[in-house]
């Protein structure tokens, strides 16, 4: 596999709505940095965006649907973890269905070479064809938010407004908060509403 492939799939891919990145350290003598989701550092960040690629993101094909999900050990089990919600299970099956009832699968990435056990890595290639639907969840989400909360609150306004936050609470329980906000995102993209970063951006010029 190429460097530059490597680079920019880690590069342009997001973990719950952001962008991923490996995490920064002191270490006894430089500065390293650590792999997120295995025990794996090194002092150049590039090793690591490269280990992100060829040992954690890969894509599942079924049926040529492709779905680019996560993959690391817990115990020596194997995990499959969703990127935009976080939902993990040990059946690559249940991983499947999951993505397919709630996430737009990936639009015609090309597979590159196997990694361990035989999952495979996506290339980096990250193009998706139109807009992801949304899923029932999401819809029920925006429903609850509104038009016109999306278009004046940034995300972190949405979840701490009370009535809100309450009703979110309410709908979808209160360990369901990570999920909420990058489903909050994830609609944002699909309904072309501004991004939190515009909204603050458009107050400041406004002052």
């Amino acid at each position: 596999m190429e460097e530059n492939g490597d680079l920019k799939a880690s590069q342009g891919f997001e973990w719950q709505g952001r962008p991923w990145k490996p995490l920064p350290f002191n270490g006894k003598n430089q500065r390293r940095h650590k792999c997120t989701h295995c025990g794996y550092d090194h002092y150049a960040e590039n090793n690591v965006r490269k280990h992100f690629v060829s040992e954690h993101l890969l894509t599942i094909d079924r049926g040529g649907t492709r779905f680019r999900v996560l993959v690391f050990y817990r115990q020596r089990t194997k995990i499959f973890q969703c990127p935009d919600c976080a939902f993990e299970s040990q059946a690559e099956a249940a991983m499947i269905d999951h993505c397919g009832k709630t996430h737009l699968p990936l639009a015609n990435e090309p597979l590159v070479e196997s990694i361990k056990e035989g999952p495979r890595t996506v290339s980096s290639s990250s193009n998706r064809v139109g807009p992801a639907p949304l899923s029932p969840r999401d819809l029920r989400i925006h429903d609850i938010v509104g038009e016109a909360n999306f278009r004046r609150l940034t995300t972190s306004e949405i979840i701490r407004t009370q009535i809100l936050k309450s009703r979110l609470r309410e709908e979808f329980g209160p360990k369901a908060a990570t999920a909420t906000r990058v489903a909050i995102d994830r609609i944002r993209r699909n309904k072309n509403y501004p991004l939190s970063r515009a909204i603050t951006k458009k107050r400041s010029l406004q002052q």
